[in-house]
């Protein structure tokens, strides 16, 4: 293999390095050391399309307007990498993967705050007090946060109001044929099984019901089977990436992953608000007795 001599090239205004082809084979711009096959140094972001904290912007995908779409990749605050996808430097068209611990913002280029729209995902972790998921409307009147679709058309949604969320399943009667009155309620509730656990996890106690024998009184709470299993796919071995000398002449292959497939436990779940309507029907039954027992009582009590 001929050997390839470092080639850069300048213009002649440039303080640095504006190309480099190294004899390793990798090219740099901005820098006359590339660290990488391809190794992008320097450059300056859109500001009116990019929150301010971003000076660098290695690449940077703008058409002739600079008010329009950009894409840009390049490093923040301690040469933290970012990835910004905007609009016009409009808030709402912004999509932001920044180095706030790997945050992904949507429609705003920072964490959203109480008034402000937009959606913030962090993985693993939380910013000054708020969750991994935070997402916020600027109103306090019925705000629409999320719907849920299959092919039958929209089965739930989440709602915020002035102080609370309401998590809706469908239940419009439009929706609905055939009701009829529950009956045996009390009946039903008696053979429900409550009972105080301890998670394996934690160790941590709380009051609640095993899956499959909730699912024997109000199998509608219940998903999954008992005992279910389902194959799940894991990595056996990890790839491993091809070696090369000075020269770029291969020295060991890659080696790709080996992948297998292992049963693991398919957990039952239970929606324990599907237990209120057969714990409504036997509170009515109970004091449909009661009044009766009672009016008994005072014939009784005045004969």
């Amino acid at each position: 293999m001929s050997e390839i001599l470092v080639t850069t090239v300048k213009h002649e205004s440039a303080t640095t390095d504006n190309i480099t082809l190294a004899s390793t084979g990798d090219v740099g711009i901005g820098t006359s050391s590339p660290a990488a096959k391809l190794a992008v140094v320097g450059g300056t972001s859109n500001a009116s399309n990019l929150a301010t904290a971003y000076s660098l912007a290695a690449f940077n995908i703008t058409p002739k307007s600079t008010s329009g779409y950009s894409l840009q990749f390049g490093s923040g605050p301690a040469d933290l990498p970012y990835i910004q996808m905007s609009a016009g430097g409009a808030a709402s068209g912004n999509m932001t993967i920044q180095p706030y611990g790997g945050s992904l913002l949507v429609g705003t280029t920072g964490l959203p705050t109480a008034g402000t729209l937009g959606t913030a995902f962090q993985v693993g972790a939380s910013i000054a007090g708020m969750a991994t998921w935070t997402q916020r409307s600027s109103s306090t009147a019925a705000s629409d946060h999320a719907y849920f679709y299959n092919p039958n058309g929209i089965v739930g949604f989440i709602r915020t109001t002035n102080s609370s969320t309401a998590y809706s399943t469908s239940s419009d009667y439009r929706l609905k044929e055939d009701w009829q009155p529950i009956t045996g309620a009390s009946e039903r509730v008696k053979a429900l099984k409550p009972v105080n656990f301890a998670w394996k996890a934690d160790g941590s106690r709380v009051d609640g019901f095993l899956a499959h024998e909730a699912a024997e009184v109000v199998p509608e709470a219940v998903s999954n089977e008992k005992d279910a299993m389902r194959d799940e796919e894991y990595e056996v071995t990890p790839a491993v990436e091809a070696t090369y000398d000075e020269e770029g002449n291969e020295l060991t292959p890659a080696v790709e992953a080996v992948m297998g497939t292992r049963s693991v436990p398919n957990y039952q779940g239970i929606d324990q608000s599907k237990l209120v309507p057969l714990l409504t029907a036997a509170l009515q039954e109970a004091l449909a007795k009661i009044d009766d027992l009672t009016a008994r009582v005072s014939v009784l009590e005045t004969a």
